[in-house]
């Protein structure tokens, strides 16, 4: 049934390497948009009703990708629209969930790397330079002593941050 969703989603004019590409973006957008909804359920049973929500429409947000790529054929367009989703829920739920002590930095460190593989050349730099920013933020933000909404418990941070790691590895592995 992916296959099917492979061809449906991809234009059928590219390159081998261009086709591949697509590929991944098209599995990695559904893997990413099936998991909103299961972080949204983990966070909403322990309390975060504001990053639950930002979770499940991040997972919503990347389901718009495959559609783009249809629609406009443009590998560089839809790769950066899935990029920014990804940047967006994620630099938010850093700040929601503890700072610079949220198990969220883990899937940041994730987006120059799927930024190099998808997104456009000269959009790369600006990717790991937006990676770099968000850093930044946050650790000046928690040396001034700006406090963040409080830091999960221990067990919490080790159930997002086991699952987190789950969900990149099956990314990696699709």
């Amino acid at each position: 049934m992916l296959k099917s969703w492979y061809r449906y989603f991809r234009p059928e004019y590219k390159n081998p390497e261009e086709r591949r590409k697509m590929n991944m973006l098209i599995g990695a957008s559904f893997l990413v948009g099936f998991w909103g909804p299961v972080f949204m359920f983990v966070l909403f049973l322990l309390g975060y009703k504001k990053s639950s929500y930002i979770a499940l429409l991040a997972g919503l947000g990347m389901f718009s990708t495959p559609f783009v790529l249809r629609q406009t054929g443009s590998l560089g367009l839809s790769a950066n629209l899935a990029l920014s989703v990804y940047f967006v829920a994620v630099s938010l739920l850093i700040g929601l969930l503890g700072g610079i002590s949220s198990p969220m930095l883990i899937p940041m460190i994730t987006l120059p790397v799927v930024a190099w593989t998808f997104a456009p050349r000269q959009h790369r730099i600006l990717w790991f330079f937006a990676t770099i920013g968000v850093y930044i933020f946050y650790s000046v933000g928690h040396l001034l002593g700006y406090t963040f909404s409080p830091p999960l418990p221990r067990s919490t941070h080790l159930l997002l941050q086991t699952s987190l790691l789950i969900a990149i590895t099956t990314l990696g592995l699709s």
